[in-house]
């Protein structure tokens, strides 16, 4: 998870799609059993589309930030 993070290039807080923002340690707690190197579909089993991710990992899917 830290890989993703830092490419992310965020320290404290993730902007998230819609202007909302979530804390890195809340996102750090949230995800914490995805592999090291996460992807598009390890997060989205925990999101399962009710935390309000989902938007947020397509981006970084289309970014190639995970796969």
């Amino acid at each position: 998870m830290l890989s993703f993070l830092k490419s992310l290039n965020v320290l404290d807080i993730i902007s998230l799609p819609g202007g909302s923002s979530v804390p890195v340690s809340v996102f750090k707690d949230i995800f914490k059993n995805v592999p090291e190197i996460p992807t598009y579909e390890n997060f989205m089993e925990i999101d399962n589309e009710k935390k309000g991710y989902k938007l947020f990992f397509e981006q970084c899917r289309e970014q190639g930030i995970i796969n």
